[in-house]
């Protein structure tokens, strides 16, 4: 799946989006948009019908999980703090690119076994540069990006980073390419949604829409999860029903599911979901959620299904959206 390896190599550490502008422009370009940016760096595009009725914002989030440069030590390691949410034991012997203007390889060193204490676990996280002064290449604020390897395997399924949530902006393009409703759309590339649901507040700030479609990803299942809390990849995409969600669009939405057997999971957030549906509701705009199972969630090795990317795009495509905001 060229388009979402192309995107998940995009750098856009949560706080740092506007370094992937122009590669995110480029991206939406190909699907027949024209981009713009706000002051913030949220990326946005409307797709405008002749004489609309309603108009959809479908929103997915840029940014994504990362780490951000605290101090320069000497002998070329570098202290981190983490952007976004990040298990820290994940990052034992992990590749990164630290994002001067010409980016700098390194790797977060870890304790051999053979040193460790027994039943202790490591404190200290840096990355070795390998540098001897690493002090005047590289400012603290430097975003770093977790290098990952997009690696197709079977079954359709893909693993690699960052694909939360650029496979939600990637079903967002699709869908938004083969639009043809008497309803305009606006894609939204959000930003600092990784850091507590910033960009879309901003970016809704001066605009308003008759429905929120926010795209992003639930927890895929692998053994050892709870199957009520996590779904199986390459079954089907998932609708929510939730305290602050509107359940009579969802519901309209399972019904149409149900009857085109298009394969989907169901899932509840009887409060806050996480993601930036609530921002959207906070402004006063009804929003339903459509999640990607991915499992590995916040690593680097983040995997998913073409399949059902494609889905979700085809169903957004496709569904009677005047009909059902009417």
């Amino acid at each position: 799946m060229k388009q979402l390896e192309t995107l998940s190599k995009i750098p856009a550490v949560s706080g740092y989006e506007k370094m992937g502008k122009d590669q995110f422009f480029h991206i939406f370009r190909q699907f027949g948009l024209i981009p713009q940016t706000d002051a913030y760096g949220n990326i946005f595009a409307e797709k405008k019908a002749e004489n609309p009725s309603f108009h959809i914002l479908i929103d997915a989030h840029i940014d994504e999980i990362g780490l951000v440069v605290s101090e320069v030590l000497p002998g070329g390691f570098v202290r981190f703090e983490l952007s976004g949410g990040i298990d820290k034991k994940n990052l034992l012997c992990q590749e990164v690119m630290i994002l001067t203007e010409e980016p700098i390889y390194g790797v977060i060193g870890a304790i051999p076994p053979h040193l460790a204490k027994k039943g202790e676990e490591q404190k200290e996280y840096l990355i070795d540069t390998g540098l001897k002064d690493a002090t005047k290449k590289i400012p603290v604020g430097t975003p770093i990006k977790l290098k990952t390897k997009f690696q197709t395997l079977a079954n359709g399924q893909c693993s690699g980073g960052c694909l939360d949530d650029r496979a939600g902006l990637l079903a967002a393009l699709l869908a938004a390419e083969k639009w043809n409703q008497n309803v305009s759309v606006t894609v939204l590339g959000s930003i600092g949604e990784e850091r507590g649901l910033q960009g879309i507040e901003l970016f809704l700030r001066n605009r308003s829409f008759d429905l929120a479609i926010i795209l992003d990803v639930t927890h895929g299942y692998f053994e050892g999860l709870n199957p009520c809390r996590s779904y199986p990849v390459g079954q089907g995409f998932s609708i929510c029903y939730g305290g602050i969600l509107d359940n009579r669009l969802t519901a309209q939405i399972e019904q149409y599911l149900t009857e085109h057997n298009i394969p989907y999971h169901t899932e509840l957030e009887p409060s806050h979901p996480g993601t930036n549906a609530y921002r959207a509701v906070l402004h006063r705009i009804p929003a339903v959620m459509l999640s990607i199972p991915l499992k590995y969630m916040h690593t680097t090795v983040e995997t998913l299904s073409e399949q059902d990317v494609r889905s979700l795009a085809d169903f957004l495509a496709v569904y009677d959206w005047e009909t059902a905001l009417g």
